[in-house]
């Protein structure tokens, strides 16, 4: 316990300096908000697998002082973030580092979840280092107002404990359709979804009778970069069914080529029919 003559000092502002995104930052915190000693190992796992863009319109959910937010606002030059929290010392922290790094791209304001910030299909990037404890309600408005404020082609990316890497996967297939894991770690996973056309997501969200894959660009490209790369057991909520035949859904702007010579098709994929790129008509 400490003594009342103690109490002017754990009042001040602590300082925290970390190298984040390649950038050198200094964080004013307090005692009170999450991790106010050091960068957690949570958001800095986060911050080491996610891609920025520098036009990206970021959205921090849960900002705490900033630490995530700033470093990404840093990356996205030519972009902003913006940082949300229920805390409004949090709050205050975050617009006061923002000015400390001379971040002039990101703003923190007060809100509970989305309820205060009013974008649809805006944001590229969803951000978010989630509570231990969310819950599943809690956890169900995240992820379907996430959906809305993002564009399409957006992402949402979480970092939690490993306990709830299940809850997470299951959540983000039930939302978004899709699911793919970045990085697991001794204690911390984090976890993406994409923001596909509203057709494709209804064919992958949660159904387990045909997998659908969908391309929106070069014909001959698509083989060798989709079965060069495909991750079915991330990106597919069906995936445990191999034995099904995968639909490849295509668009009907590509460029009638072959595949390369060296693409191997699996036995299992068949094209079935196609549609309009849902990109080009959205």
């Amino acid at each position: 316990m400490f003594s009342r003559q103690d109490l002017p000092k754990l009042k001040q502002d602590l300082s925290v300096q970390a190298n984040l995104l390649g950038a050198d930052l200094s964080f004013k915190t307090r005692w009170g908000v999450f991790s106010p000693r050091a960068i957690d190992d949570g958001s800095s796992l986060l911050l080491k697998h996610i891609e920025i863009n520098k036009t990206d319109k970021c959205l921090d959910l849960g900002c705490g002082y900033g630490a995530i937010g700033l470093a990404v606002a840093k990356i996205c030059s030519e972009g902003e973030v913006e940082m949300v929290d229920k805390d409004f010392i949090a709050v205050e922290l975050a617009n006061k580092n923002a000015a400390l790094n001379q971040i002039n791209n990101a703003k923190a304001y007060l809100s509970d979840g989305f309820m205060s910030v009013n974008r649809e299909k805006y944001f590229d990037k969803i951000i978010s280092n989630v509570p231990a404890k969310v819950g599943r309600e809690q956890l169900s408005i995240f992820l379907y107002d996430g959906f809305d404020a993002l564009k399409t082609g957006g992402s949402i990316t979480f970092v939690t404990i490993n306990g709830l890497r299940h809850f997470v996967k299951d959540n983000f297939q039930a939302v978004f359709g899709n699911y793919k894991k970045l990085k697991q770690g001794q204690k911390y996973t984090v976890a993406q979804a994409i923001k596909v056309n509203p057709l494709i997501t209804l064919l992958l969200r949660g159904n387990d009778q045909f997998l659908a894959g969908c391309f929106f660009g070069n014909f001959a490209t698509f083989f060798a970069t989709f079965f060069g790369n495909f991750d079915n057991t991330n990106f597919f909520p069906s995936a445990k069914l191999i034995d099904l035949s995968i639909t490849i859904i295509c668009s009907l702007d590509f460029e009638a080529k072959q595949p390369p010579k060296n693409t191997k098709i699996p036995s299992n994929i068949n094209i079935l029919f196609c549609i309009p790129n849902p990109y080009y008509y959205n």
